[in-house]
């Protein structure tokens, strides 16, 4: 029994494993393959786990209930009572991944005979950030006016900046979801081989070897369960960091555009501004009731000018800068 429940551990842990063999693929990986593959794992563990663990109480039990009790049956009854909170756990990460619109497609081929996920998993392909932004869409009423009054260029930036905020935010759910899950793990060698023994041996139990049981199969994954949390933490903080890199570029790439936007807009005013003073200063010269020699017509005259200068120099500036 203990070696079975090794075995399904140390089979979840393997994408945790692999990742920490390799410190460069750590760097290199795709975090919504990583989300995939915890899935996968996760629901294949607990499946075999409850599987294997069924065959051997039927083996093994002195309880006639227990030993004609048909493999695929006992196996459901396993996960119903003691992965209870860890299948909880697994449906609400479901429900982070469907946030972050992950193709799950391909996932539901390789769910177990007994998961609880088939519900979970309907619609997620669809997911609700990218399409329509179902319950994220309340949100973006609120953009709606400021970016009404903006131009164009700047709507699109303020959506996509917090469409990227959204999306960062259920990634780090998923990931807080894959954390809580193998905290979870870490009390199941102690609640599985529990159940397994009094369903097994009922009054014959012989609870010293049940704690030897357990403490075998703690000594033997703890390790490895916490490096898989270390693991998870890096990911989730390599995350933060790249969101934090590209909320950085949209921001400065919006400060860019307003920046071009507005030397455009006062380039404009300077123009039409200084040919106004320009054609006011020239009409009082002409005025037959105006003094030439008035210094404010002068003033006029070369302040129009200057300021036509200055508009066609916040022209030049912003067509180099587009250039």
């Amino acid at each position: 029994m203990a070696q079975a429940v090794k075995a399904s551990m140390e089979e979840l842990l393997v994408p945790f494993q692999a990742a920490s063999d390799a410190p460069e693929s750590l760097r290199n990986m795709n975090t919504d393959d990583f989300f995939r593959a915890f899935l996968v794992y996760a629901d294949k563990f607990t499946g075999e786990c409850c599987r294997e663990l069924s065959k051997i109480f039927r083996q093994v039990s002195l309880t006639p209930e227990v030993r004609g009790t048909p493999t695929l049956e006992l196996a459901k009854k396993i996960r119903q009572t003691v992965f209870e909170k860890l299948d909880m756990v697994l449906v609400s990460y479901v429900d982070s991944l469907k946030q972050i619109n992950l193709d799950l497609g391909g996932v539901v081929q390789g769910l177990s005979d007994s998961s609880v996920l088939a519900e979970a998993l309907k619609g997620a392909a669809i997911g609700r950030v990218a399409g329509g932004f179902g319950d994220t869409g309340k949100v973006f009423g609120t953009v709606g006016a400021i970016a009404a009054a903006g131009k164009e260029a700047e709507k699109q930036q303020a959506l996509l900046a917090l469409r990227q905020k959204l999306m960062d935010e259920a990634r780090s759910l998923a990931f807080s979801k894959i954390i809580d899950y193998l905290k979870e793990v870490e009390l199941l060698p102690e609640n599985l081989l529990d159940y397994g023994c009094a369903k097994c041996f009922g009054g014959e139990i012989d609870f010293s070897k049940q704690a030897l049981a357990v403490e075998f199969v703690r000594e033997s994954v703890g390790d490895k369960i916490r490096r898989a949390l270390e693991l998870t933490l890096n990911l989730e903080r390599m995350q933060k960091e790249e969101a934090s890199r590209v909320a950085t570029a949209m921001v400065q790439a919006a400060s860019e555009k307003t920046g071009k936007a507005t030397a455009a807009g006062c380039g404009g005013c300077l123009l039409v501004i200084g040919v106004l003073v320009l054609i006011g200063g020239i009409g009082q010269i002409f005025d037959s009731k105006s003094d030439p020699d008035d210094p404010t017509i002068v003033l006029a005259c070369v302040g129009g000018l200057g300021l036509i200068i200055a508009g066609i120099v916040a022209f030049t500036m912003k067509k180099r800068q587009s250039g």
